[in-house]
């Protein structure tokens, strides 16, 4: 209705407007350059309180300092953040609505068949946010130091244990999947909506193990209920001096995602580049590099969209090529 009152209103204008034409090109770009006029919304496709929804919030507060302009984190949880990544993809690519991609968004057309988005042809990364290591924790009560003696007692136990993780296809199943296979454990994944709810499960027993952010994992471990015994970097985590690496018990194991703002394919060239520009200067600010490193994340780099391009490109590749060799799928 508001759409037909819109032409009906400009239809008597018709004739102005099509002398006008030139006068509307020349105003195109000035058009561009007056973006941001009203708020920005990142949509995040978990609930709060894990490592995406984190460092999406941390990131967002920063840039809404450089833009002049709010920006607002949205959840919209549900099948491994592919709900909200369908929905981003089909938004009015104006900059207003922007996308925090990670590692179950690139394997979302994978693991769902139903999935409606391509997440390298239908997005257009603006910023590298953050690397969100992985832990590997088991609840305190279980009295295990370590991550080989968790795996150790995982094998002698009479029925598989079970792993929780903020959902299927995240990057918290695979890296589940990985661990099973790499330690040849007999693992049962149980998925929660969020990494919340997962480290909750794990503080009641509902599990023996999960595989989670280390921002979701903070509270747990610092009230004793949760033991964190390795991250999923290559090496240990600045801040976290005294976790030792999976890769520590089984040599070669590294899985480590990237989170990316994206903006919907279609985005003006010049609010790219303004978002572009944006998320350099707030990748070149000392606090928030801190305050990521302090909640067990890592700063992103401050890659132009042409190599933020390539390295989307390179996790859907990378991510893809796991989920299909690990056998994940939709549950």
């Amino acid at each position: 209705m508001n759409q037909w009152r819109r032409r009906r209103d400009l239809l008597p204008l018709a004739p102005l407007l099509l002398a006008s034409i030139g006068i509307i090109g020349q105003a195109a770009p000035a058009a561009a350059q007056a973006w941001p006029a009203r708020p920005l919304r990142a949509v995040v496709g978990f609930a709060p309180g894990g490592g995406v929804d984190l460092a999406a919030r941390v990131i967002a507060r920063r840039l809404a300092e450089v833009l002049g302009q709010q920006v607002v984190v949205e959840n919209r949880p549900g099948a491994g953040s592919t709900v909200a990544a369908a929905y981003v993809a089909r938004t009015e690519p104006d900059g207003y609505t922007l996308m925090v991609g990670e590692t179950a968004m690139f394997t979302g057309p994978i693991l769902y068949p139903s999935t409606r988005f391509d997440p390298v042809a239908d997005f257009v990364p603006v910023m590298r946010m953050a690397v969100a290591p992985l832990g590997i924790a088991v609840p305190a009560a279980l009295g295990i130091a370590d991550l080989s003696s968790a795996l150790d007692r995982a094998r002698r136990a009479p029925a598989p244990w079970r792993y929780g993780t903020p959902g299927v296809g995240t990057a918290q199943h695979l890296v589940g999947e990985m661990l099973r296979q790499a330690a040849s454990v007999p693992l049962e994944h149980v998925p929660y909506r969020g990494g919340a709810p997962a480290i909750t499960a794990l503080l009641a027993g509902e599990v023996e193990m999960a595989v989670a952010s280390l921002p979701s994992l903070t509270a747990a471990v610092a009230s004793g209920g949760v033991r964190l015994l390795g991250v999923t970097t290559a090496a240990r985590v600045p801040g976290l001096a005294e976790i030792p690496a999976v890769a520590e018990t089984i040599s070669g194991f590294e899985a480590a995602p990237g989170i990316f703002l994206l903006a919907p394919a279609g985005t003006p060239a010049p609010v790219v580049a303004r978002l572009a520009q944006a998320g350099a200067e707030v990748g070149r600010d000392a606090a928030i590099g801190a305050a990521l490193v302090s909640a067990g994340l890592l700063l992103g780099d401050t890659a132009g969209p042409a190599e933020l391009a390539a390295q989307v490109a390179e996790e859907t590749r990378r991510w893809s090529e796991l989920a299909r060799a690990t056998g994940a799928r939709l549950e």
